[in-house]
């Protein structure tokens, strides 16, 4: 029997494990495209609600809005990216299909 030879059970189940797969359809998708846009809208929503609210009661200056925006928009811009990580991974999951 030769090295290259894959008629053995076990390296076939090796080879076929290495293949990514790829079940990104059309389905798939939309419903990552409909949980982004859903949980992102929040996230922004409530970052800029933060902003507003902060402004309100501490009075902030325009310096303040500023600094303010400094730290909470970076963490929006992270939040919003592990949703969309998170969700593409999940559809793409095959235990995910049915």
């Amino acid at each position: 029997m030769s090295s290259t030879d894959t008629s053995d059970p076990a390296q076939a189940r090796t080879a076929a494990s290495a293949a990514p797969v790829s079940n990104f359809t059309f389905a798939a998708l939309s419903t990552a495209m409909g949980a982004i846009v859903l949980i992102a809208s929040e996230i922004w929503l409530a970052a800029l609600a933060t902003i507003w609210a902060a402004d309100g009661v501490l009075g902030l200056s325009v310096t303040g809005d500023i600094i303010l925006a400094a730290i909470l928009l970076p963490l929006a811009i992270w939040a919003t990216w592990m949703t969309v990580k998170l969700a593409i991974n999940a559809e793409m999951d095959p235990d995910n299909a049915g």
